[in-house]
């Protein structure tokens, strides 16, 4: 298991663009080698085998808006939010750092088999991180299992057509 956090803020990856003569652009290769040099004082000595799970935790800092005024200004409005629930999505966040551990935490991020992302808050004067955390693969988290107390519902498509038919019956005989 290896554990670290990331001082570099929180980066969502960007589109790879098509230039001309059909060569592709990474706007983000630039920030991912930043990201990498950052943390690459935690790297393994040789690429983790096998399938792995990582967690991945951003922490943004607050902005301003979040804080009252004047002699409370260190203290949060009530109005403020707990979690960070705006731009950049988790998903671009995680596919970052993903891109940006390739080949050299792991061999390639086809073994990554379970993502656990989170982000949230964190302090005024924080220019916000990431914490990470990759282990080896056992099993399915204890979140999964829990869904095995809900019922499998299936519907074949004879019974969606059958009250399809018989709701469009209805409809056409009301409607004469």
């Amino acid at each position: 298991m290896l554990i670290f956090k990331a001082d570099f803020r929180p980066t969502p990856l960007k589109r790879p663009r098509l230039v001309r003569n059909s060569i592709i652009y990474d706007p983000s290769k630039k920030d991912k080698k930043n990201w990498l040099q950052c943390v690459i004082c935690h790297a393994p000595i040789k690429p983790f085998p096998g399938p792995l799970k990582i967690n991945l935790e951003f922490y943004f800092p607050r902005p301003k808006s979040h804080y009252r005024s004047g002699k409370f200004s260190e203290l949060l409005k009530q109005n403020a939010p707990n979690v960070h629930t705006s731009m950049p999505d988790v998903d671009n966040l995680s596919k970052f750092i993903l891109d940006a551990m390739n080949g050299v935490f792991y061999l390639d991020d086809r073994q990554v088999v379970e993502l656990n992302s989170h982000k949230e808050y964190t302090s005024k004067n924080s220019k916000g991180f990431t914490m990470v955390m990759i282990e080896e693969y056992i099993g399915k988290s204890e979140h999964y299992s829990k869904s095995k107390n809900i019922k499998n519902i299936s519907i074949s498509m004879d019974d969606v057509n059958v009250n399809t038919n018989n709701i469009l019956s209805e409809l056409m005989r009301n409607n004469r």
